[in-house]
């Protein structure tokens, strides 16, 4: 009618912006969105009215359609409005210059009154059904994402959704991690898995990024004069409470793909990858928390069977290189030093083991602080790796400083050596204290992170156990190796799972020999006889009697309980009590004898005071006087007895100290020969005594000089009833004895040529029972030649000694005790009215050795009669010293 060239519509929406649709000689082109403020007709909005004019300056776009292109000069602006709302506009466009009469204006403003509600109507149509696709496109987008269980899923399910919706070439996921200043990228372009980087949050690239999580809102920027390809980008942030958790990020190579409803949209869609997201978070740490627990209780496993401190770190290594990557493994065990704690540390390095190594903490880097402060240390980028790698020769030690760390030089197959770049510290306390320090490295930065700091931590609490049960086995195998108790231990099958080296010494049966047997194999092996056990008090306890050795085996059962109150093994006990057993019996035997010593003094003094007070007054003088000596005689002999114990008690004791004096040889000869006459009478009287007239005086005890005297010549006195019996006293050098045994061997000058006797020691040697070390009287020096307390302050005396000889003429002692003759109850007296404990040879050897500091020994025993001989140290000043 009018012969218009094209009609545009242009529809209102929200936000400032409108939508335009174009029929240019009778062809329909594509819907356009733009902004009405930036329209050539933007100041006819704001007047409302039809307005016909010409086109001045406009930017003239070019339409599909046949023809070549023309340009518009007349234009009709007819506005379209809906309960008085203006709501779009319809332009009219002519390529002619002409004017517009009123008639015109006045036809289409009457035809524009019924479009309105038309036009309202077909928005809302269009409103409600682009709403129900957004809704539809949430739905499914939510579908998608719920079945994700990681970030790599959330982008490719939420491109899948998107492509269809929404232009978009490339969708990526921003990740911050503001404590450590970076960022990961997740990217997916169409039909192609995601790739994942590392990007710095300062980089240029993240300058949008920085934007939208420090105001929480969406941008929209267009990236035309850039060097992307991409010609617009949306990014919204990915909101998880109050702060943003990730940016979401759409980019297209079409220009106007997005606008603001665009972002409004994406903000709907941005809160289901918030959930997607947070459920993947959740689901992974899930998996960690999982993964985390089934390497801690696989590495407490294997290192419940480790029981010395390498095996623990090579399994737990091993276990460790199942679950993890890393380049070196470190356990370092820390012992304390003079010098401060060191480390001695097995390392791991690329497959191959190193040589144990010993790092002193004090120098070190991350592991001192460890070790300081019982905290963990993470360095994820070391300092000192490039450092080191720029020297230009390493040094020939194994261990480097460099840049505040002490760093140890592995063995490598390749040319140079290379520096951990990270590095994670974790201690391994117990009771309160660094007993080890945990170490991975890798040569790649960033390797370790706080996952790889807790797992280690709860691999520490395992590893802390397993060192101290591995030193606790160590310990305990040393003790049970060294005791001189024989330990057994059965399992529950009763089989034999370990034996200690006391077991094989006491019944002579090899120990490998006994593993995976039943324990009754030992006892038959060795073919020990089971004894009955009288002693009721003593439980689960038997004896054997191992033949081939004489010796009497006691064993004593413990049952190990276990679980549900079933035992997890028996340990026995084994111990030799030969020893003790026959110590217990000459106890015994001892206390009864002594028991019957002082009896038989004590009923003969009452017999005999009874006599004097029954009979007294009618009992000649003579009669009295007999009866009065024999009850003095009694009461000698018990304070004899009484004082021999004394004495014993006193000088087996190891805190001994002698007080020696001056004491004359005659005096002593004539007090001890006294002293027997009471028992022995004239024969007492009659004893030889070859003394020199210049004999210096001994330094000793006076009162154990007597004993000694008395003792030895009474027991000459004893043993040879119609014997002479003699006592010769020389000067000579040494404490050593000299003479010829009883085999004739002969001891000069400290040289010892041992003398047997029917195959036994007849050198009065000490034997079972005695205390110290082996004193021979064939020259070996008693005590070191050291008189304890005599001479100068106790040093060893070098002056002059007298050597004792008591000689009798009698058939000499009986060979078979020769050996135990100065034993405890080696030689008993003939019968017992007359006394003899056995107790006098044994006083003797104890008084010249511990307190004289000299020897006693059996010289001459046989047909011709018996010499024995002791040394008595000079006093110092008698020989000028």
């Amino acid at each position: 009618m009018f012969g218009y060239d094209a009609v545009s519509l242009q529809v209102l929406e929200r936000e400032g912006w409108c939508h335009r649709l174009v029929i240019d000689q009778g062809v329909l082109q594509d819907v356009r969105r733009f902004r009405v403020a930036d329209s050539y007709f933007a100041d006819h909005y704001r007047r409302g009215a039809t307005i016909g004019g010409h086109f001045s300056q406009a930017e003239i776009q070019q339409g599909r359609g046949p023809g070549a292109p023309d340009r518009p000069q007349t234009y009709i602006w007819v506005p379209i409005t809906h309960l008085r709302q203006l709501i779009g506009a319809v332009i009219y466009q002519l390529n002619s210059r002409r004017r517009v009469p009123e008639t015109e204006r006045a036809f289409l403003e009457e035809i524009h009154a019924h479009v309105g509600p038309i036009l309202s109507s077909a928005y809302l149509h269009e409103l409600t059904r682009n709403q129900a696709l957004s809704l539809g496109a949430l739905n499914d987008i939510g579908r998608t994402l719920s079945s994700t269980h990681d970030e790599e899923g959330v982008v490719s399910g939420l491109l899948a959704t998107l492509a269809s919706r929404v232009e978009v070439d490339v969708l990526e996921l921003v990740v911050p991690d503001v404590e450590h200043r970076r960022a990961r990228v997740l990217r997916v372009p169409p039909r192609m898995q995601p790739e994942q980087t590392t990007v710095p949050l300062r980089s240029p690239t993240m300058t949008q990024v920085r934007r939208v999580l420090a105001s929480g809102e969406p941008r929209l920027q267009a990236l035309e004069g850039t060097s992307s390809e991409h010609r617009v980008a949306a990014w919204v942030p990915v909101r998880g409470g109050a702060t943003s958790d990730a940016v979401l990020v759409l980019r297209s190579r079409e220009a106007e793909a997005y606008e603001e409803s665009t972002l409004a949209f994406l903000s709907q869609v941005a809160d289901q990858v918030a959930l997607a997201l947070r459920n993947a978070w959740s689901y992974a740490q899930l998996e960690a928390q999982r993964r985390r627990l089934e390497v801690v209780e696989a590495i407490g496993r294997r290192l419940a069977s480790s029981l010395d401190r390498w095996s623990i770190a090579r399994e737990l290594r091993a276990e460790l290189s199942r679950h993890l990557e890393f380049d070196v493994f470190t356990l370092g065990v820390v012992d304390e030093t003079d010098g401060g704690p060191v480390a001695e540390g097995y390392v791991y390095d690329s497959g191959k083991e190193q040589p144990l190594i010993t790092v002193p903490l004090s120098a070190a880097g991350p592991a001192r602080r460890a070790y300081e402060t019982g905290r963990p240390v993470l360095v994820p980028r070391a300092s000192w790796s490039s450092a080191l790698e720029r020297r230009d020769a390493l040094p020939e030690d194994r261990l480097v400083e460099a840049d505040g760390a002490v760093l140890m030089l592995t063995e490598r197959s390749r040319q140079t050596r290379r520096a951990a770049r990270s590095v994670l510290w974790v201690p391994v306390s117990q009771g309160g204290r660094v007993r080890a320090l945990l170490s991975l490295q890798s040569y790649q930065a960033n390797t370790f992170d706080e996952t790889h700091v807790g797992l280690l931590q709860d691999i520490a609490a395992h590893v802390s156990l397993a060192v101290s049960t591995a030193d606790m086995f160590t310990r305990m195998r040393a003790i049970l190796e060294h005791t001189p108790v024989g330990v057994l231990l059965e399992d529950r099958g009763g089989s034999v799972s370990f034996v200690n080296p006391a077991v094989e010494n006491i019944y002579g049966i090899r120990a490998d020999r006994l593993l995976g047997l039943p324990s009754q194999r030992l006892f038959d092996a060795a073919g020990a006889d089971e004894l009955e056990v009288t002693d009721q008090q003593s439980p689960g306890v038997r004896r054997y009697r191992l033949p081939a050795r004489e010796a009497t085996i006691e064993v004593r059962t413990v049952v190990i309980p276990g679980s549900a109150q079933q035992p997890w093994g028996v340990l026995t006990l084994h111990e030799d009590v030969t020893q003790e057993q026959a110590l217990q019996a000459g106890k015994d035997l001892m206390l009864r004898a002594i028991g019957h010593e002082v009896r038989s003094p004590a009923a003969a003094m009452r017999s005999v005071l009874a006599s004097l007070l029954e009979w007294g007054i009618r009992l000649r003088p003579e009669e009295q006087e007999s009866l009065l000596g024999e009850a003095y005689e009694q009461s000698e002999r018990l304070l004899r007895v009484v004082e021999a114990q004394l004495i014993i008690a006193k000088l087996e004791q190891s805190q001994f100290e002698p007080a020696p004096t001056a004491v004359e040889m005659p005096d002593a000869l004539e007090r001890a020969t006294s002293l027997l006459a009471h028992r022995y009478g004239e024969r007492a009287l009659q004893v030889r005594r070859h003394v020199p007239a210049d004999l210096p005086p001994a330094w000793c005890e006076s009162t154990h000089l007597d004993e000694v005297l008395v003792n030895l010549i009474g027991n000459a006195l004893e043993h040879t009833r119609d014997a002479a019996v003699s006592v010769t006293i020389e000067r000579q050098l040494g404490a050593h004895l000299n003479g010829t045994q009883v085999d004739g061997g002969v001891v000069n000058g400290g040289e010892a040529h041992s003398g047997q006797a029917g195959g036994d020691r007849a050198n009065g040697a000490r034997g079972k029972g005695s205390r110290g070390p082996a004193r021979q009287v064939n020259g070996g020096h008693v005590n070191g030649g050291q008189v304890n307390g005599h001479g100068d302050g106790g040093r060893a005396y070098e002056g002059p000694w007298l050597s004792v000889s008591v000689a009798d003429t009698g058939s000499g002692l009986p060979v078979h005790r020769l050996e135990r003759v100065f034993e405890r109850g080696g030689l008993p007296g003939s019968h017992r009215a007359r006394g003899g404990l056995g107790l006098g040879l044994h006083l003797c050897r104890l008084i010249v050795e511990r307190s004289f500091g000299g020897e006693i020994g059996v010289v001459r025993s046989g047909p011709d009669g018996t010499m024995v001989t002791f040394t008595v140290p000079v006093q110092a000043s008698a020989t000028g010293g």
